[in-house]
């Protein structure tokens, strides 16, 4: 009886392999026709779509990419990918490609997947909770001098960053590749799409993560980013995390001289893996930034590029698109930090006002949270209140926080500033995507 049992076992096991490799094969011939097409970009964006663009039709939670698919049309794409469900009841022209599949998410991941394989690039992969984009930003100005592409803005989605490789320049040395989660088994998708030959991990907080219930959660997901052949660096302060301490190869810190690649800020000098020390000037004083650029340094460092082909670069390093981005107006300072903001993200920007004059902060909401948003808004208002001189706040959120200034809109706040503000004074401006804080600069 158990000779029977075992025998059809292994036939269901003999026909699910079989049946596996015909749909490999099966895939294969489709990313193999996609890329024949040579379309001239790939997009989930209808707003995107130009002449020759390969449009993926995305069904999401807000949004399905089904509904504009005469909009593409209309605009002379080379062709749609779109599920093999969907009614399609327009006029098309005859040369139109139409390629209808199970899952059209998975064939987007795959395409990127496919084509990434052909290319030989070191491959470097970056997450973290918070500071990853702008670590991606001076590694790539850190690199300047050398061939290397990077994923699009703040394209490290399941979505945004399979068509940030298919739309980038692929024929480089160097791919920097930035990468988000808000689930488990999700960055271990993006790294099945690249395979990763130095991965960093720059941050670990459970704030903004509202799916797990604690950061040693975050943690272990975040470290489905080494993929077991990966050279791993993480900062200093993650060796609390057994999952992120035993994997880890390489640290660095601006806090702890134990770390690997160790920068005494007092000194300016960075002491790297190989007890090498050297002077670095930087052109900003916050420590989150210079932690930032450490990062980027440790990664050139174990890629074994020489400090003399990158620190001619160093001062080029800059922040920008409203990230911690200054801007001097009749001499004042103002922080355009707007593009996001998130509990640490916002202590991190407060407690980095580095001036001996008068602080004001005009912050507002944060938006992602499923739960104790209130808890988290008081959090970031006392914080704001013990470091700053004047608070401002703008969004119903922080209504419920006595003994604070709360608008209702960006013309009100910023009328309200203009009556107080002094010259040589700082102010930071910063508050979640949604609120779109860089609207009070229309009215200053």
């Amino acid at each position: 009886m158990k000779v029977f049992f075992n025998f059809y076992y292994f036939i269901n096991l003999f026909i699910e392999v079989i049946l596996n490799i015909k749909k490999y094969l099966k895939m294969k011939d489709l990313y193999n026709t996609l890329i024949n097409l040579q379309a001239t970009d790939y997009q989930v964006d209808s707003r995107l779509i130009k002449k020759n663009s390969l449009f993926f039709a995305i069904k999401g939670e807000k949004v399905d990419g089904h509904s504009f698919l005469k909009e593409i049309i209309s605009k002379k794409a080379l062709g749609i990918v779109i599920s093999k469900n969907y009614n399609l009841d327009i006029s098309y022209p005859s040369d139109f490609n139409i390629f209808r599949v199970d899952n059209v998410l998975e064939v987007l991941q795959g395409l990127a997947a496919h084509v990434l394989k052909e290319y030989k690039t070191k491959n470097i992969g970056i997450t973290g909770s918070f500071g990853k984009t702008i670590t991606k930003e001076f590694l790539y100005t850190l690199m300047g001098n050398l061939k290397v592409s990077k994923t699009y803005k703040n394209y490290n989605s399941q979505i945004g960053f399979p068509i940030s490789i298919l739309n980038i320049d692929k024929n480089k040395d160097y791919l920097i590749l930035e990468m988000a989660m808000d689930k488990k088994n999700e960055i271990k998708k993006l790294v099945d799409i690249a395979l990763l030959d130095v991965v960093l991990i720059t941050s670990i907080t459970n704030y903004n993560q509202q799916d797990f219930k604690s950061s040693t959660e975050v943690a272990e997901a975040k470290s489905e980013i080494f993929n077991g052949n990966s050279i791993n660096i993480i900062n200093h302060a993650l060796l609390k995390y057994d999952i992120l301490k035993n994997k880890k190869d390489f640290t660095y810190s601006i806090y702890n001289e134990k770390a690997d690649f160790y920068f005494d800020i007092k000194k300016g000098i960075l002491r790297d893996f190989e007890n090498n020390r050297v002077s670095i000037n930087f052109p900003f004083q916050e420590t989150h930034l210079i932690e930032n650029a450490i990062a980027s340094i440790s990664i050139l460092k174990i890629l074994k590029i020489d400090y003399s082909i990158f620190l001619e670069n160093i001062k080029n390093l800059k922040t920008n698109n409203m990230r911690f981005e200054k801007v001097i107006l009749n001499d004042i300072t103002f922080i355009k930090d707007c593009y996001n903001a998130g509990v640490d993200t916002m202590i991190k920007a407060i407690e980095n006002m580095n001036t001996k004059n008068r602080k004001i902060s005009v912050l507002g909401a944060m938006c992602d949270f499923k739960e104790n948003s209130k808890k988290m808004h008081e959090i970031v208002a006392e914080v704001a209140l013990k470091n700053v001189d004047v608070a401002l706040f703008l969004g119903e959120e922080w209504k419920h926080i006595k003994n604070i200034k709360v608008f209702d809109d960006h013309k009100s706040i910023a009328n309200h500033l203009k009556e107080i503000l002094n010259k040589e004074d700082m102010v930071l401006v910063k508050g979640s995507r949604f609120f779109e804080m860089e609207k009070i600069f229309d009215f200053i």
